[in-house]
């Protein structure tokens, strides 16, 4: 069998934006929301670049757009939150998910709020994840942050929600596909 060839060899043209996100479409993901602390109220931006990097010692990494203003926010408190969505929780997932501008800052009313170790979240999340910044890199047109997780929440009612999942620039139905 031949062996596939790599995607970017010596003379070879660059792969376009446009058709790494049609291939980055065909990997499912989770949908969460971070949250993070700010003088005037709650920030939340929705992501789906949430990863799980290493489990000794519990490491995390979530990804911001260099120009959203939560990001600015969340460097400076060192602190954020992760809702992990349900599908019940779509409407959410549209709202923070919009761009994020000055205007429109994404800031969270408190009949929506919920709060895990001093951290603002989403009420009736999954389940919620406060992190600490270990570090942040940037990488192209983002910034990506590790987490050291300091405290969880899994709620008693996620047993029976399914998660909010996105695939193919679009929300899918996990529980009709997932044999429990």
């Amino acid at each position: 069998m031949a062996e596939a060839p790599l995607a970017r060899q010596r003379g070879a043209a660059r792969v376009e934006g446009k058709q790494f996100r049609s291939a980055m479409s065909q990997f499912l993901t989770g949908v969460a929301v971070v949250t993070v602390g700010d003088t005037d109220a709650p920030r939340c931006i929705t992501v789906n670049s949430l990863t799980s990097v290493s489990l000794d010692p519990p490491i995390l990494l979530v990804c911001f757009d260099r120009r959203s203003p939560s990001l600015a926010a969340l460097l400076q408190r060192r602190s954020f939150g992760i809702s992990i969505l349900s599908e019940g929780q779509r409407h959410l997932a549209d709202r923070f998910g919009s761009r994020e501008t000055v205007e429109n800052p994404h800031a969270v009313e408190p009949e929506i709020r919920d709060e895990l170790g001093g951290v603002p979240m989403l009420a009736g999340a999954l389940a919620q994840i406060v992190c600490d910044i270990e570090q942040s890199l940037e990488a192209g047109s983002h910034t990506v942050i590790f987490g050291t997780p300091r405290t969880i929440a899994i709620h008693d009612a996620s047993a029976q929600a399914n998660a909010l999942g996105y695939w193919r620039s679009g929300y899918v139905r996990l529980g009709d596909a997932i044999a429990r």
